[in-house]
């Protein structure tokens, strides 16, 4: 008992003896000693921000600067271009898009309405791709023979599907063959839609010759043109790349057809180039004095008051604007035969 005793309180005075060498700070040292340097403690963490607090950027923000957007072209002081191509989307039409994208050039497109029924995700491709598309009637008829319901039905139909694919309605309309009267003019007018005709024809529905479609291209265009040609048939496609090569050496800046205009088209006005408008060495556009234009349509049609800055502009009787193919139907698939004017 005695020997259990005298070992538990030796057990507990070295204890008592540890812990207050743990405890109680070092004695100091003889003058002029450096005290021993303390143990590095870990910072304490950070408190977390709270759940959906916005996280504060490390280091100095930086703002960069918005790039600058392009300035719109102004096609009476440079030369412009439009191409255009009617009556698809047909089996190639894939073909040009890819040919646009390379050359990175914008086009108008004027479709058909069962084409489009027929390939919606290729009409869709042409708008995402920031073509512009118009309106070319639903089943390529002469606007002119039909009674004002059928127009109106051929346009609306067709506005209606290019919609549906593209989830954006044409402002612009080209009636086939060119063909109008004031009559169909103004029904279109009514549908909020510009005419769109043409001032270069290569005639390509005709001859389905590539030279022969680059040939008659590249002679015909000025500043200012709008060129008519067909991405149903293959030789025109085929002609493409030469084309654009060919105008852009001559320094030819590719647009839209809106924007060979500026984005002025107005509804119910007839729109075939803009050759007369090309002045590279003025100043300052000078706006001239705006007569009194009745235009008031024979078969009862509305009165358009502005006659437009462009000698091409038409807005009176009308007239079918060349290209007055012999026919023939257009087809999904159709590359062959006497083909299909405009």
């Amino acid at each position: 008992m005695l020997v259990a005793g005298v070992l538990a309180a030796t057990t507990v005075l070295s204890f008592g003896t540890q812990a207050r060498a743990e405890t109680t700070p070092p004695a100091a040292g003889p003058p002029g000693s450096t005290p021993p340097a303390a143990a590095p403690m870990d910072p304490a963490p950070a408190p977390a921000p709270p759940a959906g607090a916005p996280t504060q950027p490390v280091g100095p923000v930086v703002k960069t600067p918005a790039a600058p957007k392009p300035k719109p072209i102004d096609c009476r002081r440079v030369k412009c271009v439009a191409l255009t191509f009617d009556d698809g989307p047909g089996p190639y039409t894939k073909r040009l898009l890819a040919t646009l994208r390379k050359e990175k050039v914008h086009a108008t497109f004027f479709s058909v309405g069962e084409m489009v029924a027929a390939r919606p995700q290729v009409e869709k491709q042409i708008a995402k791709a920031g073509h512009e598309i118009g309106n070319h009637s639903w089943s390529h008829p002469d606007l002119a023979k039909l009674t004002n319901a059928a127009i109106t039905s051929q346009v609306s139909r067709t506005a209606h599907q290019i919609a549906k694919a593209t989830g954006r309605k044409p402002t612009l309309m080209r009636p086939p063959y060119g063909a109008y009267t004031p009559r169909v003019r103004s029904l279109i007018g009514g549908a909020h839609d510009a005419v769109v005709l043409w001032s270069v024809d290569p005639l390509d529905w005709k001859y389905r010759n590539s030279n022969s479609v680059y040939n008659r291209v590249t002679s015909q265009t000025k500043p200012g043109s709008i060129v008519l040609m067909h991405d149903i048939h293959s030789t025109t496609v085929a002609a493409v790349p030469r084309i654009i090569a060919t105008l852009r050496a001559r320094h030819y800046h590719f647009v839209t057809v809106s924007e060979l205009y500026g984005g002025h088209l107005k509804a119910g006005h007839v729109y075939s180039g803009r050759e007369a408008a090309y002045h590279p060495k003025a100043k300052s556009p000078t706006k001239a004095k705006t007569p009194t234009h009745s235009g008031a349509a024979a078969e009862g049609g509305a009165v358009f008051t502005d006659p437009g800055d462009e000698a091409g502009d038409q807005r009176g009787g009308g007239v079918a604007n060349g290209n007055t193919g012999n026919g023939g139907s257009v087809g999904p698939g159709e590359d062959e035969g006497a083909g299909v004017a405009s």
